[in-house]
């Protein structure tokens, strides 16, 4: 049984719940390929700073950042360099000073690809998605209604759209109890 027929559903025909389910399946697939292989990188990046004592070198963290896609995740990496600058150190970077093998580069700009590409793709099926149900919500003025906002939660996957309909789950609870709170 699929977890969005675990309740009744009112507001949400069948055909729509198996379309959100399956356009999200998609954007799933996409988004867990670009963490994998985030995570893949990541462990590559930490490996080789590691073996090569470069974790408080700079420069080195530097290139790798220069390296990566810009929509790459890099938190890890900035927070080397605010721990570097924690300890009093001026940060001074040398890009020419490249201590970086050339097979790590190619695997950042490989998997850099691949992270960007999947990205890119989920950004886009979460963006069909969104319009999806925004003209489906639109269409049967089901915005201001907390139970079939809860009823696309439970089709959606994880992810930031589901997170903005939880966001608007909980703003119309709050808008309902000040509304309570006002009539007493």
């Amino acid at each position: 049984m699929e977890k969005s027929q675990e309740r009744e559903n009112i507001y949400l025909t069948p055909e729509i719940i198996k379309t959100i389910e399956k356009i999200g399946s998609i954007y799933s697939k996409y988004q867990n390929r670009a963490f994998d292989t985030a995570h893949q990188l990541n462990a590559s990046i930490d490996e080789y700073l590691k073996a090569h004592d470069l974790w408080e070198n700079q420069s080195a963290i530097f290139n790798v950042i220069y390296s990566l896609p810009s929509i790459y995740p890099q938190y890890q990496l900035y927070d080397a360099l605010i721990a570097i600058r924690k300890k009093g150190e001026e940060i001074k970077v040398d890009l020419q000073e490249n201590n970086l093998s050339p097979e790590l580069l190619d695997e950042i700009k490989t998997m850099g690809r691949i992270y960007t590409e999947n990205s890119e793709q989920a950004a886009k099926i979460e963006n069909k998605l969104r319009m999806f149900i925004n003209k489906y919500m639109t269409k049967h003025g089901l915005w201001k209604n907390q139970e079939a906002i809860r009823e696309v939660i439970e089709c959606l996957p994880s992810g930031y759209l589901r997170f903005n309909f939880y966001e608007t789950y909980y703003d119309l609870e709050k808008a309902k109890k000040a509304e309570i709170k006002e009539e007493n």
